[in-house]
């Protein structure tokens, strides 16, 4: 899919692999926010309406773990609802583990 995107659409869409090999596709030229500027609009404070929703999808997650293993960032990131509030309000390049 990635190859077939960068042929037909390459000069509109731009496609990257990220470190787990799965293919990312943003459109070319939109603006993208550090993660040094992401985390400097954050409130010093208080958390944000997007950063409440993110905490409470990890509430629910670990509350609905059931392994007899620890939960570790890596489980948490694969949670549909964490991936879901992570990208509604993070940049790309900012991982969980960094907020």
């Amino acid at each position: 899919l990635i190859e077939w995107i960068d042929r037909r659409l390459g000069g509109e869409i731009a496609t990257v692999r990220d470190e787990h090999g799965q293919g990312e596709i943003r459109l070319v030229g939109a603006a993208l926010v550090s993660s040094e500027v992401f985390f400097e609009r954050l409130p010093q404070d208080a958390f944000s309406p997007d950063e409440e929703a993110l905490r409470e999808a990890i509430f629910d997650f670990l509350a609905s773990w059931k392994s007899s293993a620890l939960a570790h960032a890596g489980d948490l990131a694969g949670g549909a609802a964490i991936k879901e509030r992570c990208a509604a309000f993070m940049p790309p390049d900012v991982k969980l583990e960094e907020w």
